[in-house]
C-alpha cells in the first residue's frame, strides 16, 4: 500500500492515515467481517483508552454525532458500563435516523442502561472526562448548528 495519504501528527510525530486512505482501509476491513463488527471494536477501543488515560475519572460524557462516529460513542458508553464506569450520551443530530450500525450501538447502550440525552442538555453536564464520537472520516464541510455548539462545549472543557 505504498499509495498511501500519510499526514504527520505535529504532537505525537506518528504517521497517521489521510482520509481517502482511510477509507479504503475501512471498506476492506468491512467486507471482511460481519457487520457491527468494525463498531464494536471501535467502541472498545475508545472504552480502554478513555480507562487509560483516566483510570478515576467517575462522570463520563460522550457527545454522540448522527452517524457512525457516533455509534462508536454508544458502543464506548457500554464498553465503560461493562468495566463499572458510568457513562452518559450526549446525542447530537438526534432527529437524523442513524446508519444501521449505529442504530445496533444506540439500542445496546440503551439495553446497557446507559442514559442518553438531547445535547441541549450539555449545559447542565460536569465530566471528569469527555468523549468525542461528533464527526468521522465522513465530514465533509465546517461544522455547523448542534455539532459546532456540541464542538465548542467540549473546548471549553
Amino acid at each position: 500500500m505504498s499509495d498511501i495519504e500519510r499526514l504527520d501528527s505535529a504532537v505525537a510525530r506518528v504517521a497517521l492515515l489521510g482520509c481517502a486512505a482511510t477509507r479504503r482501509l475501512e471498506s476492506a476491513a468491512l467486507a471482511r467481517v460481519a457487520p457491527f463488527t468494525l463498531m464494536a471494536r471501535a467502541g472498545d477501543a475508545v472504552a480502554r483508552l478513555a480507562l487509560a488515560v483516566a483510570p478515576h475519572a467517575e462522570r463520563i460524557v460522550v457527545f454522540a454525532g448522527p452517524g457512525n462516529n457516533g455509534g462508536d460513542g454508544f458502543e464506548a458508553a457500554a464498553r465503560l458500563t461493562a468495566f463499572v464506569k458510568r457513562a452518559l450520551v450526549l446525542r447530537v443530530g438526534a432527529r437524523a435516523i442513524p446508519p444501521a450500525d449505529a442504530a445496533q450501538a444506540l439500542a445496546r447502550a440503551h439495553d446497557a442502561g446507559i442514559e442518553v440525552r438531547d445535547s441541549a442538555a450539555a449545559a447542565d453536564v460536569d465530566a471528569d472526562l469527555v468523549i468525542d464520537a461528533l464527526l468521522g472520516i465522513g465530514a465533509a464541510r465546517p461544522p455547523e448548528g448542534e455539532i459546532a455548539d456540541a464542538i465548542a462545549h467540549i473546548a471549553e472543557q
